[in-house]
């Protein structure tokens, strides 16, 4: 996969052709599905493939019905940490997907009950989302230009999300110095999320990376989904980091939080440990 083509091209497709895959297609997506990596690997997931034409897909923010030859639903035990696990999964397919020139759209509505019927779940496990998936309209689309002009005018800049040795601190100077670091981080800005409102937050260390979401008010989660957003945001930060020969391990420190002096609107997720191959 040329990562950066890809991540640099992606966009949410919202019109699709009405064609199907041939077979071999099918087999190198399923095979892609079942060979993403996980965040965390104490948490069983499986990510299906399902023709999407009697499913009932959802709308974007009411305003335009999607409407795919296909679909990958996400299914997932519920655990502490279930919904950044998704996200960080769903993203490298996203991807893959990219760079194979199938389009793929996010999608937060759907007929719950169709696709439920059309899966084999478990008392321990729950769908969390649905991804839209096909070829992308070969017409150029008016839908796709003006969502995607609208909702990335208000994207993040790096310094703006990223922070030296403790939150507050600008990463400025330290991005400066490392330019490498400075091209992964604006690759996850390009990341999807919610309204393209990008709700992580990264504290740099000489060799870590720490990562934390937006998502409380008072105390209280106020938008969970926004550690689906982390997860994709972490995702690509991983995957960039690999693409740059940066050895990238993953570790929790339950004293983050603390450490860094995070305001207390966010939530810790994760952190990783960074050198040179």
């Amino acid at each position: 996969m040329n990562l950066y083509n890809a991540i640099n091209s992606r966009i949410s497709i919202r019109k699709y052709e009405d064609l199907a895959f041939d077979e071999d297609t099918i087999s190198l997506i399923k095979e892609k599905l079942s060979t993403a990596k996980p965040l965390y690997d104490g948490i069983r997931i499986r990510l299906e493939l399902l023709e999407a034409s009697t499913l009932g897909l959802g709308f974007l923010y009411g305003l335009a019905k999607i409407v795919s030859p296909y679909c990958i639903v996400a299914v997932t035990e519920n655990k502490k940490g279930y919904l950044e696990n998704i996200g960080f999964i769903q993203e490298q397919v996203v991807l893959e997907l990219t760079d194979m020139g199938i389009g793929t759209c996010w999608l937060g509505t759907y007929n719950k009950e169709k696709i439920q019927e059309s899966l084999n779940l478990s008392d321990s496990e729950i769908i969390t989302n649905v991804i839209a998936v096909g070829y992308p309209y070969k017409q150029k689309n008016f839908r796709n230009g003006t969502f995607r002009n609208l909702l990335g005018s208000g994207r993040k800049k790096d310094i703006e999300m990223a922070y030296c040795n403790k939150y507050g601190n600008s990463a400025a100077e330290y991005l400066e110095k490392q330019a490498i670091m400075k091209k992964v981080l604006h690759m996850c800005i390009l990341a999807p999320s919610g309204g393209n409102r990008q709700p992580v937050r990264v504290v740099f260390t000489e060799d870590s990376v720490s990562f934390f979401v937006e998502n409380k008010k008072n105390g209280s989660v106020t938008n969970p989904w926004a550690e689906l957003d982390a997860g994709i945001f972490i995702s690509h930060f991983y995957l960039c980091c690999l693409n740059e020969n940066i050895n990238a391990s993953f570790y929790q420190d339950d004293s983050s939080i603390e450490k860094y002096t995070v305001p207390a609107e966010f939530s810790y997720i994760i952190s990783m440990k960074l050198s040179a191959h």
